[in-house]
Formats: structure tokens, sequence, C-alpha cells
């Protein structure tokens, strides 16, 4: 925190090593500096590094500006993120000057690179799972939010989305959503959380014409034990 209103942070993650492409310690300052491999057999590690920040800005009814910028390689012999994808983003606590509105609005992209690799051919997945954002490889998301905090202490919010997937193909799947999100706390361990929504899909399995919708609904309840 370089000031009191910026907040900076860098991160590098890493899948490394595997049989057939075992890390050794003679291997560790080329992957510091970030030296690419050249060929499938010398390859070792798949890295994804980058940085985010956030910026407040007070006086603006606390307006906060927050981005994450990520490179799914690094830079021949420079070690620098590369391939980027970002997020951008905008959260603005007092929607109205009572403070009982507020709004968040974020934009997403990624890149025809992200989340897939030469050798490490599940890249970031568990069990087919993306562990990374959903929206996947060369994609783009537009997210908006809009909450209002009630007299008795509950928070309802109400959630929009845009989602094109793998722009790259000749009929990308779209993903329009909308649901309503309520939070209240019970007493002083006891949480109540309810999400109803419908998702209306184009294009479905990258298919002309194929459309279908999906609903949602979620009941959590959670108990704080002292």
């Amino acid at each position: 925190m370089p000031t009191a209103n910026l907040n900076i942070g860098m991160a590098l993650t890493s899948i490394i090593g595997g049989e057939g492409h075992e890390f050794s310690l003679s291997d560790l300052w080329d992957f510091i500096t970030g030296e690419n491999a050249w060929t499938v057999e010398e390859e070792k590690w798949n890295m994804i590094a980058g940085w985010d920040w956030r910026l407040r800005i007070p006086r603006w009814r606390g307006l906060q500006l927050y981005g994450e910028h990520y490179g799914e390689d690094q830079r021949d012999k420079i070690p620098s993120p590369f391939l980027m994808a970002h997020v951008w983003g905008l959260y603005l606590p007092r929607l109205t000057k009572d403070g009982v509105w507020d709004l968040q609005l974020e934009t997403a992209h990624t890149n025809r690179h992200w989340y897939v690799h030469w050798v490490y051919k599940n890249g970031y997945t568990y069990k087919n799972k993306l562990i990374g954002d959903a929206m996947g490889t060369d994609s783009n998301r537009l997210y908006v939010r809009v909450g209002r905090y009630l007299a008795d202490g509950s928070v309802m919010a109400f959630h929009g989305e845009h989602v094109e997937l793998n722009d790259a193909v000749a009929y990308p799947q779209t993903v329009d959503a909308f649901w309503v999100s309520y939070q209240r706390k019970l007493d002083h361990s006891l949480t109540i959380d309810v999400t109803v929504g419908v998702a209306w899909l184009d294009n479905v399995n990258e298919t002309e014409g194929n459309s279908d919708t999906d609903y949602l609904v979620k009941l959590k309840v959670k108990k704080t034990l002292k």
C-alpha cells in the first residue's frame, strides 16, 4: 500500500514438472527469469503471472477502481507477463447520498492462449472444470450489480451478466443471466442467503441457433460456532 488509498499486488502461479519433464535445481534460474523452452521435450512449467490494483477516491463517495492484469506466459529471457488477460472494475459503495444503494461494474477479457498449453494439456483444470474464471479461453464478460441495504440489516442485490465464450469459433456461445440475491443475519450466529436467477443461452455447444434456458434457486444457511 504505497498510499492509504492505493493497493498493488503481484502474483505468480505455475504448473511444474511431471513425468518426462522433471524440474531440477539447475532449472531454477531459468524459472525465475522466465526463460521459455522452445521444444516440447524441454518444457517444464506453465506460468500465469501479473499484477492487480485497487484505487480508492474517498471524495467521490468512496469510489473504487480496480484491475487485474495477468499473462499466460512470460517474454523470452525477460521476467514479465505476456499474452495478457484483463479485469477492469468499478465499485461505488454510496451510489446515493444516504448510502443505502451501491453499484459494481466489471468487465473481463481472455485471449486464445489462456488455459491451453502444448505440454500441460489439462491446463488449470480439475476433473475437466476450469479452476480459473469459468469464461475460459478467448472470451468476454460484462457484469453489473446494484445492491440495496435494508433497515433491518439485510442486503438485497440485483445482478446482470453477459458472457461471450470462445470468440474464435464460427458461432460463439453467449450467456445472458439475471439473478437476485438476499442475505440476512437472523441473529449473532445465523445467516441466511437466498439466490434466484435465470440464464438465457444462445449457440449452445457452439451450434448456430441452439438455445436453452437455465434456472437457479439457491438457499444457504450458515451458522457460526463459538
